[in-house]
């Protein structure tokens, strides 16, 4: 959630498109799904989509990609 507000907070529209884990949401609750989408536990608690598209132009990928190393440093 750190990286998220401090991408967005600089103009990149980072987001995360599911918090809950598939097995959770209304369309698939089913009994034994947990097990098929073991992976989606962990999936929604790390995955951040980042900005992508074929219009994305080679500066705006450098800054983005710029701007996830200032986080970590």
């Amino acid at each position: 959630d750190k990286l998220l507000k401090f991408l967005n907070s600089r103009g990149i529209g980072a987001r995360i498109y599911y918090r809950k884990p598939l097995y959770e949401m209304k369309l698939f609750k089913s009994p034994g799904l947990k097990k098929i989408f073991n992976n989606t536990q962990q999936a929604s608690a790390e995955v951040l989509s980042l900005p992508m598209h074929p219009f994305l132009k080679e500066k705006d990928i450098s800054f983005i990609a710029k701007n996830i190393k200032d986080f970590y440093k």
